[in-house]
């Protein structure tokens, strides 16, 4: 018999795909961009809310933990990013992301838990060591990342100095990720919503056709 959350998980699943569908072709056309870009923080913040939804319905301590620490984390540290241009190299965000706390989109920490946690859901039946587990979290974080980049500045999402993104970048996200995984196994958080990993490639998709039809 199916669980209920099962029959949520493909409701939103079908949700998901029906947003990032109507997203790409009003990408794609030009009347309907500057809508789409005016959408863009509010789709990142319900896709994200109705995750966590499915994540704390069934309450476990550790998968909230997990999310708290990592949101909070990886907020500051686009703060620090930004405010110093060590950890990532020099950038700024534009306005296409929403609300902002010292320079930073709060949605930009939400995104980085759901990208982190499809990745780590996605290999969560991978049998081997936490080590190289964490380290394959890295990777398919970055694979993200090198998708992402061009879609997001020339959409506006943020903008690197002189135009160019740094090798330091690409070596940050994967530093970030396999800290989050580490922390995962260490507070031994269990994930099981496939939504997460579906999401992932949903937006993995989505940026993907952008660069190819679009940018």
């Amino acid at each position: 018999m199916e669980r209920k959350t099962d029959k949520l998980e493909r409701v939103f699943t079908y949700l998901f795909l029906l947003l990032y569908g109507v997203g790409t072709a009003g990408h794609l056309i030009d009347f309907f961009k500057n809508i789409m870009l005016t959408l863009t923080p509010y789709v990142l913040f319900g896709t994200s809310a109705i995750l966590i939804y499915l994540l704390l319905k069934d309450f476990a301590k550790a998968n909230f933990i997990w999310l708290t620490v990592i949101y909070s984390v990886t907020l500051l540290i686009e703060i620090a990013g930004v405010k110093t241009g060590y950890i990532f190299g020099s950038y700024y965000y534009g306005d296409v992301l929403g609300v902002k706390l010292f320079e930073v989109p709060l949605v930009i920490g939400l995104n980085w838990v759901m990208v982190l946690a499809g990745v780590i859901v996605l290999i969560n039946n991978i049998k081997t060591n936490v080590h190289l587990k964490s380290i394959i979290v890295g990777l398919l974080a970055v694979v993200f990342d090198l998708v992402l980049e061009p879609a997001a500045i020339n959409l506006g999402y943020w903008n690197w100095s002189g135009g160019e993104i740094p090798a330091q970048n690409y070596a940050a996200w994967f530093l970030i990720a396999v800290f989050s995984s580490y922390f995962y196994s260490f507070i031994k958080a269990n994930i099981n919503i496939k939504l997460f990993s579906y999401y992932y490639f949903i937006q993995l998709f989505f940026f993907l056709l952008l660069n190819l039809f679009y940018l």
